[in-house]
């Protein structure tokens, strides 16, 4: 299984493509490997070609696009303007790079054959990896392995790329499965379902640096996840938490000022 960052593919797909291009065409997708693969890329309706795009996530298999995921959870400014529809007068005070694209409705997985039998990815783009509560529901549909797919150049060689991978480590451990990440700047990386990181790359800034990522080989296990005890009661432990904390904090005092002192002889 090969990975590609998200906005990997430098043109627009039309959402109802279901197949590679022709090899004589510019736009194939497909040259010099026959892995499966998944990548980012912007999708467009070929019929209302008025609506905003979507950032997205497709799987090639062979020659057939097979499956495709549209981001869910936006970046506010970066993917979508706040009020923007109710508004629409806002997007001239915002910079041109500020995106509009359409989000998406539904968590998907990936189906990837191997070895004669059917597993099932589970794709995350950008800082959905790093959302507790998107994680348990793509988690609910029991993936074999996670995959992000990142474009973190907008804060190049920053402590940005790090803390970003370090917050995804969670889902690894909460879905209790392998996650592989490629980011276009860094930093890439294969993530065990227990948490250690098993392999990474580097940041780089693109305007001091502009050279491409190292991509790298690794092993994942493909175990079904989704069956671990957080999956099943979410963030209750910490509600418990800060409940019993509130309750020493405001009540507790309270109880004890409030007992019958007992009188002196």
């Amino acid at each position: 299984l090969l990975v590609w960052p998200e906005s990997a593919y430098p043109f627009a797909l039309p959402r109802n493509g279901t197949a590679d291009f022709d090899p004589s065409r510019p736009y194939r997708i497909r040259r010099g490997f026959e892995s499966p693969l998944i990548f980012g890329a912007i999708t467009h309706d070929t019929v209302a070609r008025d609506l905003p795009p979507y950032n997205s996530a497709l799987l090639l298999a062979g020659e057939e696009l097979i499956a495709r995921f549209d981001k869910v959870f936006l970046l506010v400014f970066g993917e979508y303007i706040p009020l923007g529809e109710s508004l629409p007068w806002l997007a001239s005070l915002m910079p041109p790079a500020a995106g509009s694209f359409r989000p998406g409705e539904e968590m998907v997985t990936f189906p990837l054959v191997h070895d004669g039998s059917v597993y099932r990815v589970g794709p995350m783009i950008c800082y959905e990896d790093i959302l507790p509560s998107f994680g348990r529901e793509l988690g609910a549909m029991r993936p074999h392995l996670l995959v992000n797919v990142t474009n973190d150049a907008w804060f190049g060689d920053t402590a940005e790329p790090w803390q970003h991978m370090a917050l995804s480590v969670f889902r690894a451990v909460e879905v209790r499965t392998d996650l592989v990440r490629a980011v276009n700047t860094g930093v890439s990386s294969i993530i065990g379902a227990d948490g250690a990181v098993l392999n990474e790359t580097y940041a780089v800034d693109p305007d001091i640096n502009p050279r491409g990522t190292d991509g790298f080989v690794g092993e994942v296990a493909l175990l079904e996840g989704g069956n671990t005890v957080y999956m099943k009661v979410g963030d209750l432990f910490g509600w418990l938490c800060a409940i019993f904390t509130l309750f020493l904090w405001l009540v507790w005092p309270r109880v004890g000022r409030s007992k019958p002192q007992k009188s002196k002889r």
